[in-house]
């Protein structure tokens, strides 16, 4: 899996992601173990709709990430949504919520954290940032023009 070309692509292109998110001039080993609760890149290589898996990316992202933690899904899948809907993620957090056998579910706190994550696909962010937007792009000065408007674009589906 480390040999895996698009695995390191993708952590890339996260990388770089997050330091424009974040403002950061430097995408050094401090800063990338310094977002490692705040936001995580999950790689697959399983073609299938990344939506199908929102249960067990969710307990990965429980896992892993604090509260109001972002999860950044990689996958093959070319045409990937950017976020999943908002009733697929209320229905899918109830469905993790039912404890098997017992007559309750999980505390509302708990519940709060899952639906406190932010979950996009690395292909949709691609598709609905940049390669739908590239007029807009082209109608602004190279550089910071443009890296400012993909942060403002990037925020409207992560943050």
């Amino acid at each position: 899996m480390l040999e895996a070309r698009e695995l390191w692509i993708a952590y890339l292109e996260f990388v770089v992601i997050s330091a424009l998110m974040d403002g950061t001039g430097s995408a050094n080993n401090g800063y990338i173990s310094g977002i490692d609760k705040k936001r995580r890149l999950l790689y697959t290589s399983d073609g299938t709709n990344w939506l199908r898996r929102l249960d067990e990316i969710l307990k990965i992202a429980r896992k892993f990430l604090d509260k109001d933690g972002t999860l950044v899904v990689a996958s093959p899948d070319a045409a990937a949504k950017p976020f999943p809907k908002d009733a697929m993620l209320e229905r899918v957090i109830s469905n993790i919520a039912i404890i098997p056998g017992q007559p309750f579910s999980i505390d509302e706190i708990e519940s709060e954290i899952y639906t406190s994550y932010k979950l996009t696909h690395l292909e949709g962010l691609r598709n609905s940032c940049v390669i739908e937007k590239e007029e807009d792009y082209r109608t602004l000065a190279p550089g910071r023009d443009q890296l400012l408007e993909l942060r403002k674009n990037l925020n409207e589906i992560i943050n």
